[in-house]
This record gives C-alpha cells, structure tokens and sequence, in this order.
C-alpha cells in the first residue's frame, strides 16, 4: 500500500489529477483499493480534493 500511495503522490507533483487519471497510471492495483486510499488520504489532508480533482496541499 505504501508504494501505491508514493505513486499517487509522485502523480500529483504534476498537477492535479481526477481519480480516474491517477487509477489509469496505476497499473497492478484494483480501482477500488486506490479509491479507498484517495478517500483516506484527502480526509488525513495529505492531499485535497477539489470537485473531481485530488492535488497536493
């Protein structure tokens, strides 16, 4: 989980991206299991959400 959630991060360095961008880059992973992460980690503020779209804070 904690490589999934480094490449999550090292997406968003980008820009901002929606969470079917970053689910797209993410091969080897199910969907859900990167929603899941996503959910959890914007509500722990490592990242926010804005609309449809996660960025760094």
């Amino acid at each position: 989980m904690a490589k999934v959630k480094e490449k999550i991060l090292e997406l968003l360095k980008e820009g901002p991206k929606t969470a079917e961008e970053i689910i797209s880059s993410i091969s080897g992973t199910k969907p859900g299991v990167i929603k899941g992460l996503l959910t959890k980690m914007a509500k722990k503020g490592e990242i926010k959400k804005v609309d449809d779209k996660y960025s760094l804070p």
